[in-house]
């Protein structure tokens, strides 16, 4: 691990110390982790990773395209025959 790469537990402790606030961290950290190890993680969870969902004020709008995500994802599934 490089030294600007940050642990869970540190980054923890900078958020309980007020020293790093969460939007700041999702700007800062997501990016270069999603970069570094791919976006897979997120989307098997249907978790919009786009920049315009880093804001705290975009919370509902994040809801909105995970719940279209998520139907997709449904839809897909309930459409696939279920024997091979």
């Amino acid at each position: 691990m490089s030294k600007d790469e940050a642990t869970v537990e540190k980054l923890v402790g900078m958020i309980e110390r007020g020293e790093l606030r969460l939007p700041e961290m999702q700007r800062r950290y997501l990016p270069p982790y999603i970069e570094k190890n791919g976006a897979d993680a997120f989307k098997a969870q249907c978790i919009p990773i786009g920049a315009r969902f880093l804001e705290v004020g975009t919370y509902k709008p994040f809801l909105t395209e995970r719940r279209r995500a998520m139907v997709e994802r449904l839809n897909t599934f309930l459409a696939s025959p279920i024997l091979p």
